[in-house]
């Protein structure tokens, strides 16, 4: 298993994980695009994504790519009494489900948490599923109430 920052050249698998994930698995109603017009849309994210300020992790097994994890480097504004570093937003956490109850996620996201230390972010948020609280806790990641939101879709305020 090799442990590494995705490319360009994985758009493609990337673009896999993401429809088998949202369409396969965890579904939240049927897909409202065609899986070729959502591999063309995530293409052209993915190649903007990895350009920026996107760092995609994934674990590779052989050939295949078989879990991925999305961090978002988010810039805080400097302050003049503190040392402000930039935080790391996680998202689009997947592991295949023949690769999973392996390790191959806990150590993908071990990896992800070195390369975050080591690249000097502040913290990395993520919301996870009610699932996957448990292994993030296993991961040394805590619960917090410090953050509020404001869901904007169908905000009237």
């Amino acid at each position: 298993m090799r442990f590494r920052m995705a490319t360009p050249a994985d758009v493609s698998a990337l673009a896999n994980l993401r429809w088998t994930w949202r369409t396969d698995e965890e579904s939240e109603g049927d897909a409202t695009e065609s899986r070729d017009a959502f591999v063309e849309r995530f293409s052209a994210f993915a190649a903007e994504a990895l350009s920026g300020r996107w760092t995609v992790w994934v674990a590779q097994d052989e050939d295949e790519i078989v879990a991925n994890i999305w961090i978002y480097r988010v810039p805080k504004v400097p302050s003049p009494s503190l040392t402000t570093r930039d935080f790391g937003y996680m998202t689009n956490v997947y592991t295949v489900p023949k690769m999973r109850d392996l390790g191959v996620g806990s150590k993908l996201l071990a990896t992800v948490t070195e390369w975050a230390h080591d690249s000097d972010l502040e913290l990395i948020i993520v919301w996870p599923s009610d699932r996957s609280v448990p292994w993030y806790t296993r991961g040394c990641y805590t619960p917090s109430t410090e953050i509020l939101e404001l869901e904007i879709a169908g905000y009237e305020g």
